[in-house]
């Protein structure tokens, strides 16, 4: 019997809320993709949402009980592989092929082994303050939020400009995530008491979901070309005059 599954060591645990929360991630991505290939894109969108917000809950829950340790950080990465990796090309595949179009198999290819690369870099980063090169779950947002869009707006009839802009996308979003650029964490955000900046996130948080999926897409484009363009802020001002 596998001991890591019986130790009373709870970062040994595999029973816990925040590992079940892990499995949760990985379920709805797959579920995505079954609906992508059912050319159910409308679901697409919130499933994938789901599995991005398990993604960033279940490290807090681990750290709230206590139950953080080897085997979800291993879990984890497993997942992200999948529900990061793998769902956004084929779902942007399968939305192409609905459009009459064919994504190459090497962009595909690309994007899953920089989503590797880039998972392997954080696991081995010591600093967890920043991110080197776009986080995973960003990159495939960037390409699943757009899909959502364009499925909203134009359904399977997205014209062939919109096809290259998705390939593209794809593309940057692969790239970004092996780059050198440095990109804020989400956990230098820390929650605020105050009740006007609570009010207002609210505000905010609710602007964003009632303009859903544009405005999810707009701020997954505007964090993706914040690296780049912060590096040349960074490298102006050191430019003597």
């Amino acid at each position: 019997m596998n001991h890591a599954l019986t130790s009373p060591d709870r970062s040994g645990r595999l029973f816990t809320l925040a590992n079940m929360i892990t499995l949760g991630s990985l379920a709805a991505s797959l579920t995505a993709v079954m609906q992508a290939f059912d050319h159910h894109f409308a679901w697409v969108g919130p499933l994938f949402l789901l599995a991005a917000i398990c993604d960033g809950l279940d490290g807090f829950v681990a750290r709230k009980r206590h139950t953080a340790g080897p085997l979800g950080m291993q879990l984890d990465s497993l997942v992200d592989m999948v529900s990061f990796g793998v769902v956004p090309p084929l779902v942007a595949y399968a939305y192409l092929k609905d459009c009459g179009t064919d994504l190459p198999f090497w962009m595909i290819g690309t994007y899953v082994a920089c989503t590797a690369i880039r998972l392997v870099r954080f696991n081995l980063q010591t600093d967890k303050s920043f991110f080197n090169g776009l986080n995973s779950p960003s990159a495939a947002s960037l390409v699943v939020f757009l899909v959502w869009s364009l499925d909203t707006a134009f359904g399977s009839h997205a014209a062939q400009p919109y096809g290259v802009m998705l390939e593209a996308t794809l593309l940057f979003a692969a790239v970004m995530m092996v780059s050198p650029f440095r990109y804020v964490s989400t956990k230098k955000l820390k929650p605020t008491r105050r009740l006007g900046n609570q009010a207002a996130a609210l505000a905010i948080a609710a602007l964003i979901l009632g303009t859903a999926p544009y405005s999810l897409w707009v701020c997954a484009a505007l964090y993706a070309v914040s690296g780049p363009i912060a590096a040349l802020m960074q490298a102006f001002r050191r430019t003597p005059s």
